[in-house]
């Protein structure tokens, strides 16, 4: 049952390889600090921009992307001759605008596609065909960190040099289970510095749990633990996937062993990401409530605050429509839009990240789980919840959200640009959170996907 490989090695990452018209913009990089320069021509037109992107440029596919719904091969077919003709007389430009989040925390850019594609063009485009523009931010590629940055008053953090190579961030491993060395880490020290994430009034445990402690997995009732065991969750999806569970005819069965017949892809995960943890317990609802039996249903979904709320860690397959999909996936890495650029100014090399935009809701809040209205609850009751998606991987406590690109932390100061969850106690304003993360999901029963 346990997968069992090696935990990966993970490499700095290198700038990323780009275009001569991007990487133009970053050779020019003293200019903008010192001559205001906002305005980078680029390529000689549009179709020159898709054909950067096709050739590798990230930069050029972001920028490219950025015009949704709009196929280039798309719109040569249901165009007429004069517009292709005309697009390929507007040369590309790129916008520079400098946003001032917090002049003692934060500065940042965003690099943007020239509005001049969109005025000439924009009427005589297939409905179907939306040239929104969207803004791709450079930001530093380390944030500031510790709460000594905020007592000066620091305007030009962007300005932040790498001083060597050592200071590169980690490449992004393909596959989502060698993150896991990072999510201890987020963990560990979620449970050793945040007050917030630890000071939570002792709860009752859950009636049983999964024992993970030996190669048999076994269901135990409570009173078989040690006192306040520590022990993790699943939130997952149940899909279609119909597997064995837990029932009055199994209860014998699972206390001795839990059949392989019982554990999906997900809960194989699960199981795995416990243990990496270091905790020897696990609350799965499907084999930790008697499906049926209404009574013990109604017990144990009341205790939900108390199930979620008490425990160390609950794992989000986020990603996952159903069991047979688990938490670990193969990624394709140019869709967790990192890129690192290499920046001239003067006679120096400073790094920086380009950050796409609704990347925190594209990476996370759009994924099957968190479509589920019985995860809103979740998600807000328990102290620490790990997302396995698709592009990244997610952490959430209530003093910190963190993924791959930002390890550090999300600066709470770039929620104006971006909105995103932070969890909070409920209280007071996070009520109309709730309600509008809540009116925007799905409502099933929970068993039924």
């Amino acid at each position: 049952m346990d997968i069992g490989a090696k935990d990966a090695e993970q490499s700095e990452i290198c700038p990323s390889n780009l275009c001569f018209n991007c990487q133009s913009i970053f050779d020019l990089w003293s200019e903008v600090l010192h001559l205001n320069r906002t305005s980078f021509p680029h390529c000689d037109h549009i179709f020159a921009l898709e054909e950067s992107a096709l050739r590798g440029c990230p930069l050029c596919l972001v920028f490219l992307s950025s015009l949704h719904g709009c196929d280039m091969g798309d719109v040569r077919k249901n165009v007429t001759k004069a517009v292709v003709d005309e697009l390929l007389s507007i040369p590309v430009e790129v916008q520079l605008n400098h946003i001032n989040i917090d002049v003692v925390v934060l500065d940042d850019w965003q690099l943007s596609l020239s509005n001049q594609i969109l005025r000439r063009i924009k009427n005589r485009l297939p409905g179907n065909f939306d040239l929104t523009r969207r803004s791709v931010r450079v930001a530093p590629s380390t944030w500031p960190k510790g709460e000594a940055l905020l007592k000066q008053p620091i305007k030009l953090c962007h300005n932040v040099q790498i001083e060597s190579r050592n200071s590169l961030p980690t490449a992004i491993p393909k596959n989502t289970k060698d993150v896991l060395p990072l999510a201890k880490q987020w963990l560990d020290k979620c449970s050793t510095l945040h007050r917030l994430c630890n000071g939570i009034h002792e709860r009752r445990i859950p009636s049983r749990l999964l024992s993970l402690s030996n190669n048999t997995i076994r269901l135990c009732r409570s009173e078989e633990l040690p006192r306040c065991p520590k022990y993790a969750t699943l939130s997952h999806c149940w899909g279609s996937l119909v597997i064995l569970n837990l029932k009055k005819s199994t209860f014998q069965l699972f206390r001795e062993s839990v059949p392989s017949e019982a554990i999906c892809k997900t809960f194989e995960h699960s199981i795995y990401i416990t243990r990496y943890m270091g905790l020897k317990y696990l609350w799965i609802d499907s084999l930790c409530i008697i499906l049926d039996d209404v009574d013990d249903w109604m017990k144990e979904s009341a205790n939900m605050s108390s199930i979620y709320g008490g425990s160390s860690l609950n794992i989000a397959a986020s990603f996952a429509s159903d069991g047979r999909v688990g938490c670990f996936v193969d990624r394709v890495l140019a869709d967790i839009w990192r890129i690192l650029v290499r920046a001239k100014v003067g006679n120096e090399d400073r790094f920086f990240e380009c950050l796409p935009p609704e990347m925190y809701r594209r990476g996370l809040t759009e994924m099957p789980l968190l479509q589920r209205g019985w995860v809103v609850q979740e998600r807000i009751l328990a102290p620490r919840m790990l997302h396995f998606t698709s592009t990244q991987v997610f952490w959430e406590c209530f003093e910190k959200v963190a993924y791959e690109v930002l390890p550090q932390g999300y600066p709470e100061q770039r929620s104006n640009i971006e909105k995103y969850f932070h969890k909070k106690n409920l209280v007071g304003p996070m009520w109309s959170e709730v309600v509008e993360l809540y009116s925007k999901c799905k409502l099933t029963y929970r068993g039924s996907g």
